[in-house]
């Protein structure tokens, strides 16, 4: 898809005194700024947390070495997450959904983590999550296609994994490669099509300082009426000059173009939740206690009001 229009919108002076260029939305982004945000995103997450993300991969393979299913996450300190749990549509049925969970929560507990983290969406099984013991925290309504999204906790406590069907095995991959989880969030993504009628658009937005230097960066989802903000990121020498709300604001502006409805933001709380309530976002969700004891909060706009 080709990049929007560039968004003109005035910034102020860049930190060498240089005027900053414009906001530059693009669908979609590119994988350079997708990278340098989440990068940064990650570095501001370790430091808040004072440690890094473990990433795992467990990975379902057939006799032939084809990836039939897997899930993929990471550990932070005593906390576990769920990220992606996929399993493909010829091998479903037999329990391998509930295999995987358990192998989660077995190296959940073999790395020292006290809990295990997830989400869902409300047409993909949250009760199948409440079955295995998981406590819901809370629910984000209408996150997209007028499903809710579904927060679940649990404390550790490993069970015996079932032994798998012949012709299956269970590899951990610690990390996942990139080929590990593609496949696994290429399965997932044909799972969810086959559920809501469109397929979601990546979007980011980026601006450089006077320089010609990245100064800010954004990514985010349009998911049918819904956009999503998923990370923004101002370099700390171009702060304090609406960089961050003219990122924003590009965003939402493309968004209302492409027909969404509503913005969604969901910031931890050493990701300045109080910006976001300062750009017209109300709390839709708050959880005081979502990674490490850190709370994380989520925030709703209207972007079909004038």
């Amino acid at each position: 898809m080709a990049a929007l229009p560039a968004h003109r919108i005035g910034m102020g002076p860049a930190a060498d005194g240089a005027a900053a260029g414009p906001v530059l939305v693009l669908r979609p982004p590119a994988d350079d700024l997708s990278r340098w945000v989440a990068d940064r995103m990650d570095g501001i997450e370790a430091e808040a947390l004072g440690t890094d993300r473990r990433k795992v991969g467990l990975i379902l393979r057939g006799a032939d070495d084809a990836i039939v299913g897997g899930l993929t996450g990471h550990s932070v300190a005593t906390d576990f997450y769920v990220h992606l749990l996929w399993v493909s549509k010829a091998a479903r049925g037999g329990g391998l959904g509930r295999t995987l969970m358990l192998a989660a929560e077995r190296l959940a507990a073999d790395r020292g983590c006290d809990r295990v983290f997830l989400n869902t969406m409300g047409f993909q099984a949250p009760g199948f999550y409440a079955g295995l013991g998981y406590a819901e925290l809370g629910v984000m309504p209408d996150f997209v296609w007028n499903a809710g999204r579904h927060y679940f906790r649990k404390t550790v406590s490993p069970r015996p994994v079932p032994a798998l069907p012949d012709g299956l095995r269970l590899d951990l991959s610690e990390p996942p490669t990139p080929e590990e989880v593609k496949a696994v969030e290429d399965g997932l993504d044909q799972h969810w099509t086959e559920r809501v009628p469109d397929r979601y658009a990546l979007i980011g937005a980026a601006a450089n300082d006077g320089a010609g230097g990245r100064a800010a960066g954004a990514t985010g989802v349009i998911d049918g009426d819904w956009f999503t903000l998923v990370d923004l990121w101002v370099e700390p020498e171009a702060r304090g000059r609406g960089l961050g709300a003219a990122m924003l604001d590009a965003l939402e502006d493309a968004a209302r173009t492409a027909g969404c409805r509503y913005a969604t933001a969901m910031p931890m709380a050493w990701q300045t939740p109080d910006f976001f309530a300062r750009r017209g976002y109300a709390v839709a969700l708050h959880v005081d206690d979502y990674v490490l004891g850190r709370a994380r909060t989520w925030f709703r706009k209207r972007l079909d009001r004038a």
